[in-house]
């Protein structure tokens, strides 16, 4: 059975599968329970019961191909006489909107704008004489929108814009739409065979007609190498989220108009700020007294770097300027933005719609009809983000230039990612169980960590930090007087004040959130190490086999100490503890943060990896798995088009990831595991038109594509280039034992193996890349540059499925 992606369906019954974990869609490989688990994958469809039905077996299943559809499920009571308990939810379906005229308005069409036009006219304005008359920082800002704006109104066009999602066919599709509806009457009328012929015939020829304009669309994008409208092209295809549904309130009512909900997420959004409880820590001094950073210069090179880096297909923000407006016209705008920047510097002010945000609810996981279950995403002005990132290089510039940033933090900074944290991470604890001992490592997780940073404590911070002068000035407007706006289907809710946390959507935001939080690695003292990524932050330490550590748990006691003096509070919940390495259960040892027990765990995900107690990663390869032959089958059912071109490329972008992110540290050991990873690739080639009846090897060489496994290694080889020439902040010297000065066959930059008997080091990036690097040529291992480097393993030979 396959269905039609669009179609939005759900499933129930006692389907008697009892040994499926729907945690990781794992069954025994039989007839029954296999085959239903690739079903349920085929058609992208969610389990919804996770409570047994019958005994402690989940018997009874509730399955659904769009998660906007069922809410409030829950297992209760068994109905009469029966031994299975019942399971009831209520669904809803999107609303229906009427087409009038509030469901379409009018917008600039920004990408049909004459900029060559608008360029001439803003060359002729003498913005010495504009600004000369303005009193404020205000008027500056005031002077330069009037002008942009006046611009706008000449030389961009005015296009209308529905709030609805229609299919907009070409005329003569149109026509045959028509016709058919035409013909329908007709045949309803009379009822003779020739009427019904006659429309059967126009229905076939319109799905062909529709079918061929879809086929041309989507081969126009891929050819178009326009990789934006490709992603928008994909999502739209992919996604079965539609209008956010009715959201349950409190009190059991059901909010249903956008107006209601954008209101109900509103007060939820605003439940988390605190208000600062007026006991200001003192924190001593950080830098000289002689070293501060107080002043930054907005030059007119700045400023045109900065809207460089503009994404031209962001959305508007409060002020409805266009990004991509200033991005090609940044040439010209960066004078008269750079007087601007300065005036609204040496003021210390910054205009109110820079203040503004609007909120986008997007949905997490759990019932879609629970407010808690959406997060909040900002939008910010754009203008104000291009003067926020001149200041922020030069705050990096300083903090890294004193070495105040934590090395133990690998969030929102260069040359830091995800896998340099958890590549440090997994060093340790390798090299723990290498040497016959465990590791018991804590994870911290704070509630709502963005949004309840005090601002008065954030600003304290900032001076120990040495930041003061005009700067700090500037922070402080910049952080104070902010509203915020949540939008539901393009409906604002009323204004709310901000009274905490670091401005979402903004280009400081995280950045200053890293300054507030990066004095929590102090509490680390001795044997226990923190690792943090942005506000995600691990305790761990070495301890001995039948043992506990004392520092462990005192460091805990000066978290929660850490927490309540600067008002963040801790998700005790959500806190866990796992123990790496080969500790019996019998032998865990109990940790508590405030008297909490932390509750232990054999497999949690950190960063977006399943890291299990022993670390050989199978669980994460079986759930990354599962999810990319979901999206691999929803690719080839919902494309209409069969060209392989078409179908390879929305392969490589959207299924791909899923299998290779982060594979330095989890790449598989086992060949069950590595032939699961690679069945992904090789299902979705053999089903491409033409390639059926080819060998595996024989589609990758007719594709020009790498099996997932030699991808994993030349992956490896990349991030150990970058590691020897410091690419990434990562000390080598941590991770290998280079022989520079040993006279030997092959490059100068030989790694010598370290002896181990563990599986878990053997196989650990430190040691299995050594392999695939120590054979490496001169010429390769010195290259030029990252992309030099890729072009000479592009080719290298490695084992393919």
């Amino acid at each position: 059975m396959h269905t039609n992606h669009k179609n939005k369906f759900i499933i129930v019954g006692d389907l008697n599968l009892p040994s499926i974990n729907w945690t990781n869609l794992s069954s025994p490989a039989d007839d029954v329970h296999d085959k239903f688990v690739q079903f349920v994958i085929d058609n992208s469809l969610l389990q919804y019961v996770h409570s047994p039905t019958r005994m402690n077996n989940i018997l009874d299943l509730v399955l659904c191909n769009d998660n906007h559809i069922l809410h409030d499920l829950c297992v209760t009571t068994p109905l009469a006489n029966s031994d299975h308990a019942s399971v009831c939810c209520d669904f809803s379906l999107p609303p229906t909107i009427k087409n009038d005229a509030t469901t379409s308005f009018l917008m600039y069409d920004y990408r049909n704008t004459d900029y060559e036009a608008f360029n001439n006219y803003l060359i002729q304005v003498d913005w010495g004489y504009v600004f000369s008359t303005c009193l404020s920082a205000i008027d500056f800002w005031e002077c330069f929108v009037d002008i942009l704006n006046k611009g706008v109104e000449l030389f961009v066009p005015v296009k209308k814009v529905s709030r609805l999602k229609k299919s907009f066919y070409p005329a003569n599709i149109k026509k045959m739409l028509v016709r058919k509806s035409a013909l329908w009457r007709a045949f309803k009328t009379k009822k003779t065979q020739c009427a019904e012929e006659k429309y059967k015939k126009c229905t076939a020829d319109c799905s062909e007609a529709i079918s061929a304009y879809y086929r041309s669309k989507e081969a126009d994008i891929v050819n178009s190498n326009n990789i934006g409208s490709f992603y928008k092209y994909v999502n739209n295809c992919l996604s079965h989220k539609g209008r956010i549904p009715s959201l349950k309130r409190a009190d059991g009512s059901m909010a249903n108009t956008d107006m209601e909900k954008a209101e109900l997420l509103q007060q939820k959004f605003k439940s988390v700020f605190i208000t600062d409880n007026c006991c200001n820590p003192v924190m001593d001094r950080l830098v000289n007294s002689k070293v501060h950073l107080s002043d930054v210069d907005f030059t007119s090179e700045l400023v045109f770097k900065s809207l460089s880096t503009i994404k031209c297909n962001s959305a508007c923000g409060p002020d409805r300027m266009s990004p991509r407006l200033l991005f090609m016209l940044r040439q010209t705008l960066s004078v008269p933005l750079s007087l601007v920047f300065g005036a609204l510097f040496r003021e210390s002010v910054l205009p109110s719609q820079w203040l503004e945000a609007i909120i986008s609810p997007i949905f997490k996981k759990g019932l879609t009809s629970d407010p808690n279950n959406y997060r909040p995403i900002s939008l910010t002005c754009i203008a104000c983000r291009a003067m926020e990132k001149i200041i922020k290089d030069v705050i990096v510039k300083y903090l890294f230039d004193h070495k105040l940033i934590n090395r133990s933090q690998h969030g929102f900074l260069a040359r830091h990612s995800t896998v340099s944290q958890l590549l440090e991470c997994t060093n340790d604890w390798t090299i723990s169980m290498a040497s016959r001992k465990v590791t018991d490592c804590v994870y911290v997780d704070f509630k709502r960590a963005f949004d309840v940073v005090s601002h008065q404590k954030l600003l304290t911070k900032l001076t120990a930090y040495g930041i003061d002068g005009l700067l700090f000035e500037w922070i402080s407007s910049f952080l104070s007087n902010r509203m915020q706006f949540v939008s539901v289907n393009y409906i604002l809710s009323k204004p709310c004040t901000v009274t905490s946390g670091v401005p979402q959507g903004s280009v400081l935001g995280p950045l200053l959130f890293l300054i507030f939080i990066n004095d929590v690695c102090d509490i680390a003292i001795g044997t226990v190490f923190t690792k943090l990524f942005a506000d995600d932050l691990k305790i761990y330490t070495e301890v001995a086999v039948n043992s506990g550590s004392s520092d462990l748990q005192d460091c805990l006691s000066r978290l929660h100490e850490w927490a309540t003096k600067w008002q963040m509070d801790i998700a005790f919940d959500k806190c866990h503890i796992i123990t790496y390495g080969n500790r019996q259960h019998t032998d865990l040892v109990n940790y508590n943060i405030d008297s909490h027990l932390l509750p232990h765990v054999d497999v949690i995900r950190d960063l977006g990896v399943n890291m299990d107690h022993s670390l050989t990663f199978s669980s994460h390869c079986r759930i990354i798995c599962s999810k990319a032959n979901a999206r691999a089958n929803l690719i080839l059912r919902c494309f209409r088009t069969k060209c392989v071109d078409v179908l390879l490329r929305a392969f490589k972008v959207y299924v791909r990831p899923l299998v290779e992110y982060a594979s330095p540290i989890w790449s598989p050991r086992l060949t069950c595991d590595i032939d699961m990873l690679e069945r992904v690739q090789r299902r979705f080639t053999k089903r491409l038109p033409g390639l059926y009846r080819l060998s595996y090897v024989d589609r990758l060489q007719q594709l020009n594509l790498d099996s997932l496994e030699s991808r994993r290694i030349k992956t490896d080889l990349l991030l150990c280039f970058k590691i020897m020439y410091g690419f990434i902040d990562i000390d080598r010297d941590e991770l290998f034992i280079v022989d520079c000065d040993r006279v030997t066959r092959g490059h100068d930059l030989r790694i010598r193996r370290q002896h181990t008997v563990i599986n878990a080091r053997l196989f650990h990036f430190s040691q299995r890349v050594i392999k695939h690097w120590n054979t490496l040529s001169h010429e390769q291992v010195h290259s030029s540059s990252i992309s030099a480097f890729k072009r000479s393993i592009k080719n290298l030979s490695t084992r393919s499925c």
